[in-house]
């Protein structure tokens, strides 16, 4: 058996009653999806600014370094600039984007800690 809230991000399965953000019941099990607040434009805008500049710093910290695959990911760092230019940007696929370029430089500090601002940005957004 399986029990959805409508909109509100929880479902819940395994005999399973749902009461508020409780699951209950033998066997009951509750997930919880990403539970988005808008904000006002004037916080949006000024969250895009944020990514835009990090991710313009993030572009040249790039060309600077000796990255092998350094081409490959500004690439990908302008399809998330490109994303973010769209009229109603995707959250969702922002963070996978930045997931990816995270994981991808994981081993380098100053573009590691770049990706990881980017990352935290793109969660406000």
């Amino acid at each position: 058996m399986s029990v959805n809230d409508g909109d509100k991000g929880i479902s819940s399965s395994g005999h399973a009653q749902l009461v508020g953000a409780f699951s209950t019941g033998p066997g009951a099990h509750a997930e919880v999806g990403d539970i988005t607040v808008p904000g006002t434009p004037a916080q949006e805008s000024a969250t895009r600014r944020e990514l835009m500049e990090l991710l313009r710093q993030f572009i040249a910290e790039l060309q600077r370094s000796g990255h092998p695959d350094r081409a490959d990911l500004i690439e990908a760092t302008e399809d998330v600039q490109e994303e973010l230019t769209t009229a109603a940007p995707r959250p969702g696929k922002l963070k996978t984007m930045a997931k990816g370029l995270a994981a991808a430089v994981a081993g380098t500090t100053s573009l590691a800690a770049l990706a990881a601002a980017i990352e935290q940005a793109i969660g406000r957004f």
